[in-house]
């Protein structure tokens, strides 16, 4: 059982401050007062831990935008944050993009246990079943094995297999809990504790612990891992390797964190030193909604990380924070393969507005979306539509979604070496094609005109007739294939036969191993394919530079410009319209080496319409 947070705290050596200055030439130091973007359950906390840093640091002041977690790996990775207060890891995904932004890892310091406190937002993470059931205790193994596929003991599918008896013992599992794609990192945080493996075909998703409560309260036979500081009378929370959720080392507690670039200035330092100090601790377990503080032994190991990073030698990178825009000047920020053309667009248009004056940062899509959403970016130029996850930030920075217009088609060769996005299956499968229907009832379930399952639905002879369709997949996380499954599938379920990977080269591989299987995957190089796989042409197009051109083609991707609207620069309309005009379109089509190519004729007026 967990000591209470003050007697722990008390063990807990205190604070000695050391003389530092304010980060004055810092760019989160504006009109003197530090920034800082996180987590809007610590505002609370740092009201109380700020009040008491001025009482040690009188010279400060703060500017504290704690509005969520989703901003707030972007507003670190361009120096627009002192730190960034969490309550979840950073993602994969957020992590490499701010690894595109800054050259580095971010660094990740554990500031206190999440908390019990029905009113806070993290908390462990509690596997419940309902109250009917009389299952009591589970291994971490078993928990492995029931929610995900592969485990090397095998997968956990009936009550029986756990040594339930009597009318128990033929019932199947009804496993559920946080879908991938949700924000708050519960998801993400479950499956590393349970090797990285896919959740298993019966897994049922939900945006919401309370959702997940819910249907285990509804179903005997359920059983989910949602926020373990809910209650409900038809649920009850079990032991897992025979800890309580309350107890020490129990396998799914988590932490409230705080992350700080690699190279921590002496404020960011010194802020840290106070939060992991006597002082710091006991103002964390004296602030609603009473997250607990760290051991000693906890407050040790991090100190002794920020130590390693304090004595560190600079690492030799060229700066990259923000520099400041001045007037008339554009930061476009986009892929590194669209230097030639933004570089030759920017010099025409430049010709005809002579206070146009531009900055290319090119370090890639995701990041352009975080350069954004943060305001560090006038234009984020993307080789693709944004993914779900990819508009968080901005949406809970700004308040509302970015405008989206379409310059241009990504371009794909016509040896088809360069593949767009597609459908893929087996070489000696016959299946010469599909609709856009059928597509659809392949891949999720509950399309209006039944799911289709097996091979003689789209009217394969045998042996393929009677066979089932195997389908491959990304993992449905917020990126490629909830993208997809929402502007393609009607945001319809994936179908429970779809096996998600990590990589494309998986599901890749997995088709070509397969002659029965089927996948969607990203757009990406042939030579990068198995040979034994093939793309399938969709709603009669097959997936050449032709077809792709004219628009026929219907997974073809556009390059897309993502702006804040709400400023309403007039020259960033112009400049837009500029683009969309034929002088505009005519250097995008001599960039045949940028990989874009024109849109449309009749794309082009629907593109300008969002302008007016």
């Amino acid at each position: 059982m967990f000591i209470s947070g003050l007697a722990v705290a008390v063990d807990i050596e205190s604070y000695i401050p050391q003389n530092v200055a304010p980060p004055s030439g810092a760019s989160y130091w504006h009109n003197g007062a530090i920034t800082i973007v996180g987590y809007n359950d610590m505002n609370v906390i740092f009201d109380k831990l700020n009040a008491l840093f001025l009482h040690y640091h009188p010279g400060f002041r703060f500017n504290m935008r704690l509005s969520g977690t989703a901003a707030a790996p972007a507003a670190l990775a361009f120096g627009l944050s002192a730190f960034a207060p969490m309550g979840a890891e950073f993602s994969v995904h957020e992590t490499t993009t701010f690894r595109a932004i800054t050259g580095s890892d971010p660094v990740l310091f554990r500031i206190a246990h999440c908390s019990l406190d029905r009113r806070a937002k993290s908390a462990p993470i509690g596997i419940f079943v309902n109250t009917a059931n009389p299952l009591e205790s589970l291994s971490a193994q078993q928990v492995a094995q029931m929610f995900t596929t592969g485990q090397p003991e095998g997968d956990l599918t009936s009550w029986g297999q756990l040594g339930l008896s009597d009318h128990w013992r033929e019932k199947s599992i009804h496993p559920v809990g946080i879908m991938e794609e949700a924000a708050g990192g519960l998801s993400s945080f479950m499956l590393d504790k349970m090797r990285g493996l896919p959740f298993a075909p019966a897994f049922g998703g939900f945006p919401q612990s309370t959702d997940v409560v819910n249907r285990v309260a509804e179903d005997a036979d359920g059983i989910g891992f949602a926020s373990g500081n809910l209650s409900d009378g038809h649920v009850k929370l079990l032991k897992i390797d025979g800890k309580t959720i309350n107890d020490k080392n129990y396998p799914y507690d988590r932490f409230l964190l705080i992350y700080v670039r690699e190279m921590p200035s002496s404020f960011e330092a010194e802020y840290l030193r106070f939060i992991l100090s006597k002082e710091g601790q006991s103002t964390i377990a004296n602030a609603t909604p009473h997250y607990r503080p760290l051991t000693v032994a906890e407050v040790q190991e991090e100190m002794k990380k920020l130590e390693g990073l304090t004595h560190r030698r600079p690492v030799a990178r060229p700066r990259r924070d923000p520099e400041p825009h001045s007037r008339g000047e554009f930061c476009m920020m986009g892929p590194p393969e669209f230097r030639s053309w933004l570089e030759k667009a920017n010099a025409a248009f430049g010709k005809r507005h002579l206070e146009f004056r531009s900055k290319l940062i090119l370090q890639g899509t995701a990041a352009a979306l975080d350069g954004i959403s943060v305001q560090v970016a006038t234009l984020a130029i993307t080789d693709r539509a944004a993914w779900p996850l990819e508009l968080r930030p901005f949406r809970q920075l700004q308040g509302y979604e970015p405008a989206d217009i379409e310059v241009a088609r990504i371009r794909y060769s016509a040896s088809e070496q360069r593949l767009p996005p597609g459908i893929y299956v087996n070489d000696e499968n016959p299946v010469q094609g599909l609709t856009l229907e059928q597509l659809k009832r392949i891949f999720v379930r509950g399309s209006p005109k039944g799911d289709i399952t097996q091979w003689g639905q789209l009217g394969l002879p045998a042996p393929w007739a009677n066979r089932r369709i195997h389908v491959y997949g990304l993992r449905d996380d917020g990126s490629f294939a909830t993208a997809m499954r929402h502007e393609y599938l009607d945001s319809l379920p994936f179908t429970r036969a779809y096996e998600p990977f990590l990589r494309p080269a998986e599901a890749a591989k997995g088709v070509a191993d397969d002659v029965f299987g089927i996948a969607l995957l990203d757009a990406g190089n042939r030579a990068g394919l198995p040979d034994k796989v093939r793309i399938l042409p969709l709603a009669g197009a097959a997936a050449t530079s032709y077809d792709v051109g004219d628009g026929r083609y219907p997974l073809s991707k556009h390059v897309h410009v993502y702006l804040n609207r709400i400023p309403g620069d007039p020259l960033v309309r112009e400049y837009l319209q500029w683009l969309l005009s034929s002088e505009g379109q005519q250097i995008i089509a001599t960039e045949r080496d940028a990989g874009v190519m024109p849109l449309t004729a009749q794309e082009i007026p629907r593109e300008l319409s969002k302008l007016r």
